[in-house]
């Protein structure tokens, strides 16, 4: 290769590797960091750490307060300050940074020690929240001696935000400067929660008397509107439940807070076939009605009616179902939904030449003998009944005509 093809190739190199340089070059930006005091005044030999995603730097400021740090053009910079006397409670964030100034505030070191007490003393579990300007700064719970203590933290005006349940909310003020000591009072309270247990299967809904409403310390009944007044502690969730023979057991997160409070508690009987038969004892031949209900009494005619084991059919759409008992002695019914059963009744089965079991299944029967009667149907036995009075009649009538008759006539 001769002299002049060797400077074209080195010309040629140099015109490629120029534009990348003032690239990378281009891809970084300075900030001009500014560290200060809250009146303002410069803070030299403070440790900047700058840190985006993928790398960090570090710096010094010089006795003016400041220094200059190399960021990725466009980058989000956090930049966390270190001093013996001076701290920040968060680092300052950049967010897409250029070619710019940035002023840091820092405040004296300081910290604040804590103690919860009530009217019996330290109280530990407190959850204490100090905040400045709105930023929550620290979180922490009392211990055993009702205290929290906070570490480093800037020096300034704070809110202290106190809260366990059981207890009334507490939020005041607390200036800290250098190592700060404060007592907080905070006091026990309660109020009244008044439950009303009601049934949803109606519209509107209706009270549910005899409910066992309970938490986690007490128990006690729904009163006759479905109501019961009870005294809880303030700022407290509370797991209650519902619960009566017959009905779903509901459960429900309830929130106290430091008003008195009501709440409905709903729940719904549980499903259920019921059966009822006009009459127990009945005379062979004759047939008995049945009626079949759901858990709120209406008619369920999904259900299946048994005798003595063996289905005979199902309610029509009142519910009734007219069954023939064709024997005497006791039979079982029972009606069956799903997979729900009923209780299972006993009717007798009296035969019709049994005179005192048949005159008494007759007037157990009383709704069919009245239908029969007002239909126009004779009634077993009143022939015998009336051809009896009639002869006795006549006889008592001959008595006293003869009486009558011997009267007149031997007076």
């Amino acid at each position: 290769m001769n002299r002049r093809t060797m400077v074209l190739v080195a010309v040629l190199v140099l015109a490629a590797i120029g534009p990348i340089a003032g690239l990378v070059s281009a891809s970084n930006v300075t900030l001009t960091v500014a560290v200060v005091t809250a009146a303002g005044d410069p803070v030299s030999n403070a440790g900047l750490t700058a840190t985006w995603d993928g790398g960090s730097r570090q710096a010094t400021t010089a006795s003016n307060g400041k220094a200059f740090v190399d960021v990725p053009a466009g980058a989000d910079v956090t930049i966390a300050v270190d001093h013996p006397a001076y701290v920040r409670n968060s680092p300052y964030e950049v967010t897409d940074a250029s070619q710019e100034a940035v002023t840091i505030t820092v405040y004296q070191k300081s910290t604040a020690d804590l103690t919860v007490v009530d009217q019996d003393g330290p109280v530990q579990g407190v959850r204490v929240v100090l905040r400045k300007h709105g930023s929550v700064v620290t979180v922490a719970s009392t211990d055993a001696t009702g205290s929290i203590k906070t570490g480093v933290i800037e020096a300034g005006d704070y809110t202290v935000n106190v809260f366990k349940p059981g207890y009334y909310k507490q939020t005041v003020p607390l200036a800290v400067r250098g190592d700060t000591t404060k007592q907080l009072q905070i006091k026990q309270g309660s109020v009244t929660v008044q439950f009303r247990v009601l049934d949803t299967n109606f519209d509107p809904p209706k009270a549910v008397e005899g409910a066992t409403i309970s938490g986690p310390d007490f128990s006690s009944k729904s009163g006759p509107e479905g109501t019961r007044a009870v005294s809880l502690e303030v700022n407290r969730q509370y797991d209650i439940q519902v619960s009566k023979d017959g009905y779903d057991t509901v459960q429900r997160t309830v929130n106290v807070g430091e008003q008195d409070l009501q709440v409905n508690l709903t729940t719904r009987k549980q499903p259920d076939v019921q059966i009822a038969v006009a009459n127990q004892r009945v005379v062979v031949g004759e047939t008995v009605q049945v009626t079949v209900t759901d858990q709120y009494d209406r008619p369920l005619r999904s259900a299946t009616v048994y005798l003595d084991g063996a289905a005979v059919g199902q309610p029509d759409s009142k519910g009734v179902l007219r069954v023939d008992i064709g024997s005497s002695g006791d039979h079982t019914l029972y009606a069956a939904a799903d997979s729900l059963k009923s209780d299972q009744l006993t009717v007798t089965g009296v035969a019709s030449g049994d005179a005192a079991s048949t005159s008494t299944a007759t007037a157990a029967q009383s709704g069919d003998s009245a239908s029969k009667s007002s239909g126009g149907v004779s009634i077993p036995g009143a022939g015998q009944l009336n051809l009896r009075s009639a002869f006795i009649g006549v006889a008592i009538g001959l008595v006293l005509a003869g009486a009558l008759f011997l009267y007149t006539r031997f007076g």
